[in-house]
């Protein structure tokens, strides 16, 4: 392992496990194996490189990327982007303004808490903007966007019907719901609380083959 002190550079090589951390802004790199990756109350930019890596930025408005892998990505609080990279990752944005992009592989994407966007890429995903106002952008294959009571009205970009699905969670219900067209979108809601807008999807083409429980 060589670790450049003085510009904030950590490199790891060959290792299982390595954890890092340092006290100020870094630029991290882990090893060609599993690594636990821990940044800090900085702005930090990570990279897992091979491996199923764990990254936790911490605090600070940080840069994760779990390249090849099956990796946990979590980005705790400030506004961070996430970018999962190859194979099946996990990615957590926390709390801030996340930006969240599980790039290629089948992968899980939860923005948590306030306003965040995810984007699945390639491959199954699970998109599940938590609290907030979120977008929701699946991308290419069969993908599921959760909905649940008063999580906040998410936008999902490009929901198509055949092909991919509404998540209900929290004890939500098919029954429950009030699908309205407005204008090109549907507006999904349970009573009065809106769940989410469908853009591009007419309300006559949602039907009750178009939501699973998660």
């Amino acid at each position: 392992m060589a670790i450049g002190l003085g510009f904030g550079f950590l490199f790891g090589d060959y290792y299982d496990n390595d954890y890092f951390f340092r006290p100020n802004d870094d630029e991290i790199i882990g090893s060609d194996r599993g690594d636990e990756i821990d940044g800090n109350d900085s702005d930090d930019e990570i990279y897992g490189r091979d491996g199923d890596d764990e990254i936790d930025g911490e605090d600070g408005d940080d840069e994760l990327y779990g390249e090849d892998g099956d990796d946990e990505l979590l980005g705790s609080s400030g506004d961070d982007q996430l970018v999962g990279g190859e194979n099946d990752d996990d990615l957590i944005g926390g709390t801030g303004r996340d930006r969240l992009d599980g790039s290629s592989g089948d992968d899980r994407l939860w923005g948590d808490e306030d306003s965040d966007r995810l984007f699945g890429g390639s491959g199954k995903d699970q998109l599940n903007g938590g609290i907030g106002r979120d977008t929701l952008t699946g991308g290419s294959d069969t993908d599921v966007f959760v909905i649940r009571r008063r999580g906040g009205r998410d936008r999902i970009t490009d929901f198509a019907n055949r092909q991919d699905l509404i998540g209900l969670e929290d004890g939500l219900r098919f029954r429950d719901l009030t699908i309205v067209s407005r204008g090109n979108s549907t507006i999904i809601r349970a009573g009065r609380d809106p769940l989410a807008i469908l853009t591009g999807v007419q309300a006559n083409t949602i039907t009750g083959s178009d939501f699973t429980i998660v």
